[in-house]
């Protein structure tokens, strides 16, 4: 999805290149063929529908604060509803906090 954000949205080579290395992993791996393309698809909508470009974004001027409050400033907890990826996300984020 990422190497997908960055082609769209800068017209980035080298993430184009990368995106191109899944999609032929794809075609190596048929099992996993059609989730690769939904995540490139949900990275070329996600640089479509998000307001800001990631690259702005100050980073190192909040590391204090939590991943969830960062998704919840930058308007991506929506959008991350929709990611092909949602049933995975207890695997590599936060448990989201009430």
């Amino acid at each position: 999805m990422a190497s997908a954000y960055y082609a769209r949205r800068y017209r980035s080579p080298g993430a184009l290149a990368v995106m191109t290395t899944w999609i032929a992993h794809g075609l190596i791996q048929p099992a996993e063929n059609q989730l690769i393309w939904r995540c490139v698809e949900f990275g070329i909508q996600l640089a479509h529908e998000l307001q800001i470009s990631l690259l702005s974004v100050r980073w190192e001027e909040q590391w204090d604060q939590s991943l969830i409050a960062w998704r919840e400033q930058l308007g991506v907890s929506r959008l991350l509803e929709r990611s092909p990826l949602a049933e995975h996300q207890s695997q590599w984020m936060p448990a989201q906090s009430a």
